[in-house]
């Protein structure tokens, strides 16, 4: 399931409207809105955010689909990809100035998040 119907099931199986949902969450209406439409994805710490407060993984928020592009298995893929200059600097931003334990964490999780993306 797509991570916009998903946020969507979520928030209906609490009875919540986007705008209470968005006031308990502090995630923005506006925001909410978009995510649910699939106008816009949620950025890592908001998709945390958002798997904190249904007490779910984040893993079962992104679950692949079956429309979404086979995972690359050529050594050549994986290195273009995570070669890539916007995914180091996004890492070296949200890494920058965290304690030795959230950079853990957030190893943890990225690790966690990419066997969802690539479980076959």
């Amino acid at each position: 399931m797509p991570f916009n119907e998903r946020l969507k099931e979520l928030r209906k199986s609490r009875h919540l409207t986007q705008d209470e949902f968005s006031k308990q969450s502090g995630i923005g209406r506006s925001a909410v809105s978009m995510y649910e439409s699939g106008k816009r994805m949620p950025s890592y710490e908001t998709l945390e955010q958002i798997a904190d407060f249904f007490n779910v993984s984040m893993g079962s928020l992104i679950e692949r689909t079956e429309h979404q592009t086979a995972p690359p298995t050529a050594k050549d893929d994986v290195d273009d990809i995570f070669d890539d200059h916007d995914i180091r600097a996004l890492a070296r931003k949200t890494l920058t100035g965290k304690s030795p334990e959230e950079i853990e964490k957030k190893k943890k999780k990225l690790k966690q998040m990419l066997e969802v993306m690539f479980d076959e």
